[in-house]
Formats: C-alpha cells, structure tokens, sequence
C-alpha cells in the first residue's frame, strides 16, 4: 500500500537506525552544555557513542532471539539439518584419507602430548581454571570468560546437535586416541563443530585482546599472541591426529569461534556492567537459563553435548547470583586482592597467591558439589508435590538439577569462598 511504501521510504530516507536509537538514547542537553563550547564536542561524541552502542545492545539481542527460535523450533532447524548434514557427511567420508595421512606419522609421545593439551579446552578445565582466575584477583577477566565460555559451549553443542554430522568412520581405518573419561565421553557426541577448537580459538582470542588493551609489556603480548597462536594450531591439529574430528569438523569451528568473538568483544562490558549492578539480575537470568534448557534442538540420537551446554549454563547463573551486590566484586575488593597478591598473576609471587587460594576454595566447591545434588533433588520434590502425579511423571527433572547443582557451584566459586578466605586471612 501507499502508507507502507511511505514508511519504507522514511525508513531508508531518514537513516533508521538514527531514529530507533533516539528513542533509546535521547539527549538531554543542559544550558551547560549549550553556554560551553569546550564541553559542546565532548558531548556530542558521546551522545554518537551512545546511539552506536545501543545499536549494537539492539543487534546482539537480536542474534540471540534468533539463535533461541533457531534451536528451540523443530520446523526451523529441522530443513537447516537436512539441507546440511548430507553435505557434512560426504566431506567426513571425502577427507578419510586425509585424517589417515595426518596418523601416518604417530608415536606414543605425540598420542599423550596431544590428549593431555586437548584437555586444555575441554569442560573440566574451564571449571578449574575460571575459579583459579576468579581466587587469584583477576575478576574482570575472570567474568568476561566466564560468559565467553558458556556462549561458546551452548553455541558450539547447539550447532552439533542441529547439523548431527559423524565423526570419522573408526572402523575405515581412522585410529581413535581416548583413554579418559571426558575424551570417550566426547567421542559419542557429533563431529561438526570441534567444539575444542571453538573454545582454543576463542578463548585464547579474547586474552590476546584482553592482553593487548591493557598496559602490558609489549615483548609480552607479543609472546603471548605468538604462543596463543601456536597452541590453537597444536590443538586444531590435535583433533585431527587424535581421530576425533574431520578437517571440516576443525574449519567450521574456527569460523565458529571468530563469529562468537566477532559478537561477543562489543558486548563484553555491558555484560559485565550489567551483571556488578543493582538491577534483579539473578532473577532474570533464572528464567534466561532455563529457557536456555529447554529451547535446546533435539539431536537424532541422546549425546552428552547437551549435559555441558546444561552445566555451563548452571554456572554462570550461580556466578551472576554470587556477584549481585557483593563486596567481593567491587572495583575496591579487586584493587585490595592486587595489593595482597604483591605482584601480577602470571608471575612467581602472585602464582603462589593463587594456589594458597585454590587448595581450601577446591574442596569448598566439592564439597558444596556434592551436597548440592541430594539437596535440589528435595527441593524439586518439595515444589512439584502439589501438583498431581500424573501432571509431573512425564517431565525430566534431571536438567534443572544439573543447573541448579552446577549454579550452586558458580556461586560457591564467587561468594562462600572469598568469605573463607578472608576467615583464613589468604
């Protein structure tokens, strides 16, 4: 009609975007600002910055939006599966050979280097070494991966899960190096993404960048950028070598990971604006993780991808809950852990700090671990018995208590624990 093609001309016309974010962004000058040109540009350039970030705010939203109808609609993802797993199961069989030749070469020294480094970016490690980030004073960065790695993890499982490409076929001759549990546990997910190299490229993209904002030596960042790149390389290699993956299972991963980081650098500080303030953010991320659950996509076969994506999404709720008004999370609390550490993280002295630290806090989250299970499943029997039996029998109730377990340890992490060091004085 007429009035539609008025408001598309509008649209195009008198930039839109523009439009939509001064609604969000309306500025309010002050006769200060107006009688004071020293301050008039200053002004001005941050009203632009705030019009672009919210733009930003406003197409992030709207990926994640997509994403949940994307994965929680069969008849969406169910055409995007047909279409593209008979594509990825043909490279799997086309490229065989290929993984065959990378085994060729094999000893027993490159068979333990390569599985011990594959555990590097594998769930358990993100548990260890994210409480290590957070106990040793590091929580800006400590919360930043917090959230990088479960984006990466739910994203990464979700696009197994959707696509349902097979790993190699072990029984053409490829060699499947596994000798602990999560590395055969992981064998019995789908191979299209690595969702190891998601979390290398990513993570180690993000500290690169994290290194280099801020006021570091120079030959370190260097250093760092060099073994950052090298390491993504073994471990992409690895997946290879160790018959987990495909060349295109690695390729798509590492597009995968640059796409997360490409979403997720411009978001980063809101995020953690947003999660140190005052707002209820507990409660909204309650209901956000457990829409997280159940919009998982449904795979062809049951996998333990969609446990980790459950896990992890566990965690950052107990974390964002821990830090909701703590005084353990204040830009004051971060500068007094520096000041008792004495020196960096990543140095003799502060290394020292760290552990110190890590030996009481490990066995305070196990030990909330382990009580944390029996406790929840009370709590669900509790909040379902007034409901009648026949109404309840058919729901799983084993995903919201992996949540609630693992969001139990996301909040020892961050509060029980930074009490008891300041008990233990350390």
């Amino acid at each position: 009609s007429k009035a539609t093609v008025s408001v598309l001309y509008w649209c195009i016309k008198m930039q839109w975007r523009k439009g939509l974010a001064s609604l969000l962004v309306v500025p309010k000058e002050s006769v200060y600002v107006k009688n004071n040109p020293e301050t008039a540009e200053a002004y001005t350039k941050g009203y632009h910055e705030g019009v672009s970030d919210s733009m930003v705010m406003i197409g992030l939203i709207l990926a994640m939006v997509t994403f949940i109808v994307v994965a929680f609609f069969p008849w969406v993802y169910l055409p995007l599966r047909n279409l593209v797993r008979p594509w990825a199961v043909a490279e799997v069989k086309r490229e065989t050979a290929m993984v065959k030749a990378v085994q060729k070469y094999n000893s027993r020294a490159a068979d333990v280097f390569l599985e011990v480094a594959s555990f590097s970016c594998g769930v358990s490690f993100y548990i260890t070494f994210l409480p290590f980030l957070f106990w040793g004073g590091e929580l800006r960065l400590a919360r930043h991966l917090t959230i990088l790695c479960a984006v990466l993890i739910y994203v990464g499982n979700a696009f197994k899960d959707v696509i349902c490409s097979p790993r190699p076929d072990w029984t053409q001759g490829v060699r499947l190096v596994v000798s602990n549990k999560e590395q055969s546990q992981g064998s019995h997910e789908y191979g299209l993404p690595s969702t190891h190299t998601i979390n290398t490229v990513a993570v180690l993209g993000y500290l690169m960048l994290f290194d280099y904002a801020g006021d570091g030596d120079s030959s370190v960042s260097l250093l760092t950028a060099a073994f950052s790149i090298a390491w993504c390389f073994v471990i992409m290699y690895g997946r290879i070598y160790l018959g987990m993956h495909s060349p295109i299972d690695v390729a798509v991963g590492f597009v995968l990971a640059l796409a997360c980081l490409f979403f997720y650098i411009p978001f980063s500080d809101y995020v953690d604006s947003w999660i140190t303030s005052d707002c209820l953010v507990p409660l909204y991320q309650l209901v956000f993780s457990n829409l997280l659950i159940f919009c998982y996509p449904k795979p062809m076969k049951p996998t333990p991808s969609y446990e980790y994506a459950v896990y992890f999404t566990g965690v950052v709720l107990g974390v964002i809950t821990g830090i909701w008004r703590s005084e353990y999370h204040t830009e004051e609390a971060a500068a007094m852990i520096a000041t008792l550490r004495g020196a960096p993280l990543m140095t003799y002295e502060g290394l020292v700090f760290a552990v110190k630290r890590f030996v009481p806090g490990m066995v305070c989250v196990l030990a909330a671990r382990s009580c944390a299970k029996p406790a929840i499943q009370i709590f669900l029997q509790f909040i379902l018995s007034p409901f009648p039996v026949s109404t309840t029998k058919n729901w799983d109730k084993k995903p919201v208590e992996r949540l609630l377990t693992y969001a139990v340890v996301g909040w020892v992490v961050v509060s029980p624990c930074f009490k008891l060091f300041q008990i233990l004085g350390i």
